[in-house]
């Protein structure tokens, strides 16, 4: 690993808090690869010779189940990780929306930082249980049987993180939660109604939290 791959890491999770010091006295070279795919071109581990976590060094790419995009991954984003502890195959596809530059370490290399160095070992914790809690949070809020439960469970989500006022982008509240955008103006109508909530300029002020709590209770 350089001192230009290192500064990178360092932005990231994986090397928040570690010295490029402690990286040089590992008790062997960090080995990074830093391969450009071209658009359309597959990225994912299932295409490596053996299990990587990736972070994205410039460009943009999508991650794919079948036909469906999951999620869009720039800069500074990683995949993989999961798959480091896991005997099982990478589940989805990532695939580059454009030119796009990614930084791979191999299992062993990631396994060797987490061994030496209790700082990384920190940040991994840290990050996999970050995920364990989006997903979580993304099964209540796809787990709703109507537009309206989906868009509480989310406005919930939300408020634990943001307070009574946040965004509210249309476009892609919608596409986190699988609704139609005509869908979610209604919902959100019908909750101004009911006087829970002010929708203005793609922002929400929620009025009525307690609302909001008791309703997810009663769906679950």
């Amino acid at each position: 690993m350089n001192k230009k791959e290192f500064l990178f890491l360092s932005e990231t999770f994986l090397l928040e808090g570690v010295r490029f010091e402690d990286i040089e006295k590992m008790p062997r070279k960090i080995d990074c690869k830093t391969p450009i795919f071209s658009k359309g071109e597959r990225a994912d581990l299932n295409f490596s010779e053996s299990k990587k976590i990736a972070f994205i060094l410039s460009g943009e790419c999508v991650v794919m189940k079948d036909d469906l995009v999951l999620n869009t991954l720039k800069k500074g984003d990683s995949f993989g990780i999961l798959s480091i502890f896991s005997s099982e195959p990478y589940p989805t596809a990532v695939i580059a929306k454009k030119e796009t530059k990614i930084l791979f370490l191999s299992h062993d290399d990631l396994i060797l930082l987490i061994e030496q160095l209790p700082a990384v070992s920190m940040n991994v914790i840290r990050f996999l249980a970050g995920r364990v809690t989006f997903l979580n949070q993304k099964v209540a809020t796809l787990g709703g049987a109507t537009v309206e439960d989906k868009c509480i469970a989310y406005l919930k989500q939300e408020y634990r993180k943001s307070g009574a006022l946040f965004p509210f982008p249309i476009s892609g509240v919608a596409r986190k939660i699988s609704a139609g955008r005509a869908s979610l103006y209604r919902a959100l109508a019908s909750l101004e109604e009911k006087g829970v909530l002010i929708y203005r300029d793609n922002a929400v002020e929620i009025l009525q939290p307690d609302y909001i709590e008791n309703q997810i209770k009663e769906k679950k």
